[in-house]
């Protein structure tokens, strides 16, 4: 009784199965065609690949029902103009000659080279030398015999600055050049001694100078020695005919233990 009723069970759960499918079938049908599509895709393409023969050039593959329609090929040479009615149908004869060329203008001669005197450069210009004069100096000159001492004259080219009269005394306290030592001349004014201003008024020259003139160390002779080159030097100007010696702006009564210089001196009193 029992088996009878199993058999009886069976025919209705196959029935009700292939319902089930038929029905998932009919719902799945677009995803199992497209499924089916993929695997014969693959498998067509590795069968190709394994014979490698490349397809024929002349036959090409069917597009597939869903691929969009293939874009018109596009010509990259442009068409070629069509040639000119008239110049097809002129003969071969009747073709124009191509132009001569115009004939080269003529090609003077260049001229020879001539020297041309490289240019010098302009010397740097040079300051002109200041203008010199002629002046009157003297110096003390040493009898050899007695030991006498006495002022001796020279002539120098001295610049011709606005104080003549200071140029002068600077000179005579700088000392006798090569010629004149050569003449046996010296000076007697200490070296150190500065000029600090010079004037003129009423004839007198104003001497003012540094007071290393006070220190001679030739002693009374060297004493009147520079004295004299001072005076004499000084009264060769025209405009002078006495000389008062100033040491730092002051008058001095007298110059060593025996010398007058407290007031204008001339050749005379010396």
């Amino acid at each position: 009784m029992l088996k009878k009723k199993q058999r009886s069970f069976v025919p209705y759960f196959w029935l009700a199965f292939f319902t089930v499918v038929g029905i998932l079938f009919f719902v799945q049908r677009k995803a199992i065609f497209s499924n089916i599509q993929d695997l014969i895709d693959t498998f067509n393409a590795k069968r190709n690949h394994l014979t490698q023969r490349p397809p024929d050039a002349g036959t090409a593959a069917a597009p597939r029902a869903d691929a969009p329609p293939p874009a018109p090929r596009v010509s990259a040479e442009p068409p070629a103009p069509a040639a000119p009615a008239e110049q097809a149908s002129l003969p071969a004869a009747a073709e124009a000659p191509p132009a001569e060329p115009a004939p080269a203008p003529p090609v003077e001669p260049a001229p020879a080279p001539q020297e041309i005197a490289a240019a010098k450069p302009a010397a740097a210009e040079t300051p002109p030398a200041p203008l010199q004069r002629e002046r009157v100096l003297y110096f003390i000159r040493v009898d050899p015999g007695d030991g006498e001492i006495f002022p001796v004259k020279s002539s120098r080219k001295l610049p011709d600055s606005g104080a003549p009269l200071g140029e002068c005394i600077r000179a005579i306290i700088a000392g006798p050049n090569a010629e004149e030592k050569r003449k046996g001349y010296i000076t007697l004014i200490p070296p150190e001694t500065k000029v600090l201003s010079v004037s003129i008024r009423n004839n007198i020259a104003y001497l003012n100078v540094s007071e290393d003139f006070l220190f001679n160390t030739d002693g009374a002779p060297g004493y009147e020695g520079q004295i004299k080159q001072v005076v004499w030097t000084a009264t060769e100007f025209p405009s002078v005919s006495s000389v008062q010696i100033l040491i730092e702006g002051k008058t001095i009564d007298f110059l060593g233990e025996s010398m007058p210089i407290g007031r204008p001196l001339k050749r005379d009193d010396l």
